[in-house]
């Protein structure tokens, strides 16, 4: 029958996420399925009329659609998803993704994997972690410098203290609230890649442990696993 989507409380939850995510936008809807049909034409409508009446901000010109494919082989060299454009056309795609989603994907795969060599996220945070000390280090430096001049234990240079002066005016900016913002959604995505990581590592336990009773068991253990 007539599908009625609920465009009314899809854009108080939008307006939300716009709140915490301002440079997201809508790009589109997505389903499963093996081919488009009437109902994804009749849907496909519906989106692009609200497309065309919402007065907000954070929409494309046009409402793509993605039709991914569940019962897909997994031997196809493609990808089971296709986009559509708003006249049902298949387009063309490229799939892509940015440092931070490559490194938490692997920290969660390697994390499920027995005798891991360490992830990436492992490597990452080192890497910051030095180079958070190596500044620190050069910052003392010069305040020690600084220190230094105004007891008068050394003699000041004017070029220096003009580039630490330099150094110095860039600090107020950075105490911003976006970057208080990026700072906590950083520290917010790093306690996530810990907890997805603990739970693929508990599930592959727990996959082993199953394995293991249902061997021992035989029949009698895979019905009572079940």
């Amino acid at each position: 029958g007539d599908i009625k989507l609920p465009f009314k409380e899809f854009e108080e939850d939008f307006e939300l996420h716009k709140e915490a995510y301002p440079d997201n936008e809508v790009v589109g809807w997505y389903c499963t399925g093996s081919k488009p049909d009437n109902v994804h034409s009749n849907i496909q409508q519906s989106v692009s009329r609200w497309y065309a009446s919402y007065e907000g901000k954070k929409l494309t010109k046009d409402a793509l659609f993605l039709l991914m494919n569940p019962g897909a082989k997994m031997s196809d060299e493609a990808l089971p998803v296709q986009i559509y454009s708003s006249d049902l056309k298949a387009k063309k795609y490229k799939i892509g993704s940015d440092n931070a989603e490559t490194v938490a994907v692997v920290h969660c795969a390697q994390e499920g994997v027995e005798n891991q060599k360490g992830s990436k996220l492992v490597h990452h945070y080192e890497n910051v972690h030095r180079g958070v000390a190596m500044m620190r280090a050069r910052l003392k430096v010069l305040h020690d410098y600084v220190i230094d001049c105004k007891e008068k234990k050394v003699k000041p240079d004017i070029k220096i203290l003009r580039q630490i002066k330099s150094i110095c005016n860039r600090l107020p900016t950075m105490q911003t609230t976006q970057l208080n913002n990026e700072s906590q959604t950083e520290f917010n995505d790093a306690l996530l890649v810990a907890y997805l990581s603990s739970i693929t590592k508990d599930s592959s336990a727990i996959g082993s442990l199953m394995q293991k009773f249902n061997q021992v068991h035989g029949e009698q253990g895979r019905s009572f696993m079940r």
